[in-house]
Order: C-alpha cells, then structure tokens, then sequence
C-alpha cells in the first residue's frame, strides 16, 4: 500500500511540475479584439492639481447637446474602445490529465492604430471644410490630463487596449455651427471602426 501511495503522490507531482513548467515557458496569449467605439460629449468646468508631480487634469461633466451650445475649448469627446477576447492561438494542453497552471502571466495581444480621420458635417474653418481631417486643430490625452498630444504622434502605432482617451479642440470654429462628429480607427490589419457624436453647437 506505501508504494501504491508512494507511486500515485510521484504521479501527482510529476503532473503538476509539468504543468507550471509548461504554463511559465509558453503560456497561450490571450487576444483582445477591438469590437467597437463608443464616444460621450463632456464639458471642461475646471481644473484640478493632484500627486506630488502636480499633474493637471480636466473636471467634465456630461453633456447634453443643446440650442446654446458649447465653446470649443470647453467640449471634450471621451472615447472608450470596447474590447473582446479572442480565441488563443493554440488550445489549452494537457500532460497526464492535467491542464496547464498557466503560473506565468500570458502575452496580452491588442489591435494597432495604422491611422486616425476625424471629421465634421460642416465647416469648421476655411481651411478645415466640412469631410476634412481636424486632428490638426485637436489634441488627445489619456483619461482627462490637462497636457494634450499631438493625435498622430501619440495614436499611430497605439495598442487599443482597456484606456480611454480625451478629445479637445485647439482652435476656434470660424462661426457657431451644428456638428455631427465622426471619429474614425483605421487598424494596421484595415478593419475600421468609428463613433459619433451629433447635432453639437460649437461656438467660438
């Protein structure tokens, strides 16, 4: 009976030893899928400071397009990338019955910005008429930081992965118009994705 006992605990060891050793050289990666954008208008009421770096970041509240409209650097478009799972690449293995531990982190794989077009069903300048790309007169930033980024330099080549990013105009339209917004994902595997927001009043 000891060897019996002895032989299935060797087993039962040799099993899980497999296990972990597989999981922690070569766990699956896990692939997280853009499956859509989702876009919310908000108002810039202030600024607040906080950390010991003194990083400054948007107060927003919600808003609600409406006859009186909004300045331009008062809006701000949130925009959250709504993400899926994906198959792995390879089925989850077994050794001797057992499954993989998976110890060891798995790679996260993420969707890749090849390019970003967003555009306005008016005129926002007489340079930027109506169908045009305003990610020259906008900037973009992580959550609501008050520090904005050039878009091509700080979306091209970005991981879409679970953060949201903030929207803000430059520059003032050269009169107070209506504004459909479409912002538009072009992904280096060429699968597009956009989201509007409608019937804005942007005002000087």
């Amino acid at each position: 009976m000891k060897k019996i006992g002895l032989s299935f605990t060797v087993f039962i060891l040799i099993g899980l030893f497999l296990s972990v050793f597989q999981s922690c050289c070569n766990p699956d990666p896990i692939n997280f899928r853009l499956s859509s954008l989702s876009s919310v208008p908000e108002r810039i009421i202030g600024i607040e400071v906080s950390g010991s770096q003194n990083i400054g970041n948007f107060v927003v509240e919600t808003y609600t397009p409406d006859e009186k409209g909004i300045r331009y650097d008062s809006l701000g478009i949130n925009v959250s990338n709504e993400l899926i799972i994906a198959l792995n690449n390879r089925q989850w293995s077994h050794h001797l019955g057992f499954s993989s531990a998976y110890a060891c982190s798995p790679v996260e794989n993420y969707d890749v910005v090849f390019d970003v077009i967003i555009t306005s069903t008016e005129d926002y300048n007489s340079a930027y008429p109506k169908g045009s790309n305003l990610e020259e007169v906008m900037q973009v930033r992580y959550a609501h930081m008050v520090r904005g980024n050039n878009i091509n330099l700080f979306m091209i080549n970005e991981r879409l992965n679970y953060h949201t990013v903030f929207y803000t105009f430059s520059f003032p339209p050269s009169e107070n118009k209506y504004h459909d917004i479409t912002i538009k994902y072009i992904l280096t595997d060429g699968h597009e994705f956009e989201t509007i927001v409608s019937n804005i009043l942007i005002t000087k």
